[in-house]
């Protein structure tokens, strides 16, 4: 019998007929309505293995952006919330200040990120990414699913998804919105595939709902290149799917219309306001930071590229400095596991249906998107397609080519499994290529350096020397993961050979398939994954500057500091450090940064007005040149930061400090930032006794009479600004040495008063003689506006959702009766 059934599967080989699947009670579990379960299952147990050091601990997962940029803002955010309630609009803490939510700081609006609000804030850090990892799995296999794979494919397509490298290194630099949109993708794409499959409104308002979330990860790029994909998706759909006439094509059309136009409503209280800012405010703003230079940097490279496939081949600055890629550094990884670049091109050379050509195609738009200046097609986005120019890091993008891939090997695996590829010669062609990888590892391996030296004369040609070095360092590990990359695609082409030739089972493949995916990824995933105990890790826990300043916080006025961070003299701490504590600061990091506060302290380039008082040259420090420095005395700098060997911190009072807030009765007005910039410059400006002002002031200043001081009695920063107690002995300007930005509004004893910008970048207000109470109050506009907007669409997707709720359960009702 059995001969006689070898003989008939050849003879269907033979005539390109497929081969039926074998039935068996695991086979029929695996694909039976139950499995989804185990499945999902073994998803969550891979995700808690994977981060078990930090889940059965009380560390914090690190992230080198989330220590400490990310937690002070989140600090500051639950701080104030539960002092205030609601969400904080100004930053005071860092670079004169910032609009809190215009600028964005992170993912403020993003359900995930209330977490902070019920647990620790360091936990709740790492929760929600470690929870998107495996939230990822599952969109995947639902994804899956609504292409009407088989649930065993399905699976091994989630399992590819969530522990991707690509996907899962984003822990290390903390990329959280990152992971955020990663993981919702293929939930997006399956509500529009089961809307365009059955079209319903009520399926199209939980697409607007999901699309509406990736714009409230706060990341707008990664959000605007997945509404990219599902448009691409919609379009392949609309033409490609069961010919029903202009009707069902309009149909569809104003449906997915409306899903997006839900979406840009949900989304537009983070939208709005960020897009205002960056456009008219920010550094953003500027030509520099939309130039095609800018746009393509962090662009990935052909060293990148060879890492999706041998992982640390570009090498990376986690473990050691062994990047040698033309980035400035690499702390993350866009290896996607090898099985889903095997199978996909499986899938090219075996399973050609329109489903694979166009998840080829948007593999491929993302590659040559994601290698940016590399190619001259960049061109054409930077050209063409609008917002492109307002970004950078085209690499990012790449999480497109994750999924792509990932889809093309399940609908390759899906019609394996299903033996709907049939192959004359029993599959050798795969036993083949298994041998051919193995052969190029040891190539590779063989050649070792010399491998890397024809590389660079091809591709990289005049590398750095110090690059040249990480790249000697790096041989090692590239040679490892040349053989890790190799096995594990070996053993994988080496099952389909054994399937095709009925000498394993479905079962049984999908178990092997499955092991390798995950020692595959994990391996490299573990690189990426570290923890920290936050009380006692140097850049999270207060050393005893933090405690010496907090001291005269208590008895002082308000004032800033300026940490040796800032002028590159030596790194005490990282830039943000200080704002973790509540110390506002004069320096500090954001990408979003007013384009006219960083005018102010000089611009991107080694040029810092606020550190004139260190000599570069001779590598001395000038303190006596601290009190005569204009941009500290204007920003309220009062202590300076400085390095005082064996990890000590030497604290320089500022004698020529301005408070936060004081009143000068003479002015001037300056052209523009330049001309303020050389007034501040001279040594002979005192800005104690003249403002300089944007615009003439309504109410003109005038000189106080000796007997009648001017003084500001105090300063209070409340919920929405400052609050001001100020005497004069005649009219004068109160600067509050805040950014100004539009939104804020003044009052003079509760009446609207001008709020004019001093110095270039600060705020002031004309008050008359006498004894005021001074408020400033934030408001953004586009910020009230996006806020009804997305209320009023959230309100109008739960009625579609409850309407259409409403109706089914009318429905089943009649039909009982």
């Amino acid at each position: 019998m059995a001969r006689k059934k070898r003989s008939a599967d050849d003879a269907a080989r033979q005539s390109g007929a497929s081969l039926p699947p074998e039935r068996s009670a695991l086979t029929d579990f695996l694909n039976g309505p139950k499995a989804k379960w185990v499945f999902f299952g073994v998803y969550l147990v891979l995700t808690v293995f994977l981060f078990r050091d930090f889940l059965f601990s009380g560390d914090m997962l690190f992230g080198s952006d989330t220590i400490p940029d990310g937690v002070y803002t989140r600090a500051f955010y639950k701080d104030y919330h539960a002092e205030f309630g609601g969400i904080p609009r100004w930053n005071p803490f860092i670079l004169g200040g910032l609009p809190f939510i215009d600028a964005m700081h992170g993912d403020t609006f993003y359900p995930g990120a209330w977490l902070k609000f019920f647990i620790p804030l360091t936990r709740a850090l790492g929760h929600k990414l470690v929870w998107h990892v495996f939230l990822a799995g599952v969109a995947m296999y639902i994804f899956l699913r609504t292409l009407r794979l088989r649930r065993d494919a399905a699976f091994l397509g989630g399992l590819m998804y969530m522990l991707a490298p690509s996907f899962v290194s984003l822990v290390f630099p903390g990329h959280d919105a990152k992971m955020y949109v990663t993981a919702f993708l293929p939930l997006a794409f399956a509500l529009l595939e089961t809307g365009m499959n059955a079209p319903k409104i009520w399926k199209f308002a939980l697409l607007g709902g999901v699309m509406g979330l990736l714009i409230l990860t706060s990341h707008v790029q990664m959000a605007y290149y997945s509404y990219w994909a599902l448009g691409l998706w919609f379009l392949f759909r609309l033409f490609t799917g069961r010919k029903e006439g202009a009707p069902a094509l309009g149909q569809r059309s104003a449906l997915f219309t409306g899903a997006v136009a839900l979406a840009l409503g949900l989304g537009l209280i983070q939208l709005l306001p960020s897009y205002k800012f960056t456009t008219a405010q920010s550094v953003r703003a500027g030509e520099v930071r939309t130039s095609y230079e800018y746009a393509t940097s962090w662009s990935m490279h052909p060293e990148e590229v060879m890492g999706m496939v041998i992982p640390s081949f570009p090498g990376f600055n986690v473990n050691g400095q062994t990047y040698w890629g033309r980035n400035p550094f690499k702390l993350n990884s866009e290896y996607n596991g090898i099985l889903p670049i095997v199978f996909a091109i499986a899938a090219v050379a075996a399973w050609r249906r329109k489903r694979t050509w166009f998840f080829l195609g948007l593999g491929a738009l993302a590659l040559i998107y994601a290698v940016g200046a590399t190619t001259p097609l960049y061109h054409l986005f930077y050209s063409l397609v609008p917002g492109v120019k307002n970004f950078r890091a085209p690499g990012m993008i790449v999480f497109l080519f994750a999924f792509a891939t990932t889809v093309m090997s399940s609908l390759f695996l899906s019609a394996l499994l299903d033996r709907k590829i049939a192959d004359g010669v029993s599959g050798r062609k795969y036993l083949y290529a298994a041998g051919g990888v193995l052969l190029a590892a040891l190539a590779i391996s063989v050649m070792g350096r010399s491998f890397l030296e024809l590389w660079n004369a091809i591709f990289y040609r005049g590398i750095d020397p110090a690059k040249l070095e990480a790249m000697t360092r790096n041989i090692p590990e590239v040679i490892r993961d040349t053989w890790q990359a190799a096995l594990a695609a070996s053993i994988a082409l080496t099952g389909v050979w054994l399937y095709l030739s009925r000498k394993l089972g479905s079962a049984a493949l999908v178990g092997m398939l499955a092991l390798v995916i995950v020692v595959d990824a994990a391996v490299v995933d573990a690189r990426f994954i570290r923890t920290v105990d936050p009380d006692t890790y140097a850049a999270l826990a207060p050393d005893q500057s933090v405690r010496d300043i907090r001291a005269k916080m208590e008895s002082e006025p308000p004032f800033r500091i300026l940490t040796a961070v800032a002028t590159t003299y030596s790194n005490i701490h990282s830039p943000n450090y200080y704002a973790m504590f509540g110390i506002p600061a004069a320096d500090g990091h954001h990408n979003n940064e007013l384009g006219s506060y960083e005018q102010f302290r000089g611009g991107q380039g080694s040029t810092n007005y606020l550190d004139r008082w260190v000599d570069f040259q001779n590598g001395q420090l000038n303190p006596q040149e601290i009190p005569n420095n204009n941009f500290l005395r204007v920003a309220g700098v009062k202590y300076i930061l400085l390095p005082a060997g064996e990890g000590r911190i030497e604290m320089v009072e500022n004698f020529g400090a301005l408070e936060r807030a004081f009143i000068v009765h003479n002015y001037l007005v300056a052209g523009d930032g330049d001309e303020v910039i050389a007034r501040l410059k001279d040594p002979a400006f005192n800005p104690a006794d003249r403002v300089i002002l944007d615009t003439e002031p309504e109410l003109k200043p005038a000189p106080a009479d000796s007997s009648a001081l001017s003084r500001v009695e105090n300063l209070v920063y409340t919920a929405r600004g400052a609050e001001i107690q100020a005497t004069l002995g005649a009219p004068g300007i109160l600067v509050l040495s805040d950014n100004w930005v539009p939104y804020w509004k003044a009052e003079i004893d509760g009446e609207p008063a001008p709020v004019l910008r001093a110095y270039g970048t600060f705020m002031a207000v004309a008050v008359p003689e006498g004894r005021h109470t001074v408020n400033f109050t934030f408001r953004s506009e586009p910020y009230q506006t996006g806020k009804t907007v997305s209320l009023a669409a959230f309100g109008l997707m739960l009625a579609v959702l409850s309407a259409s709720g409403g109706l089914a359960l009318l429905r089943r009702n009649k039909a009982a009766s």
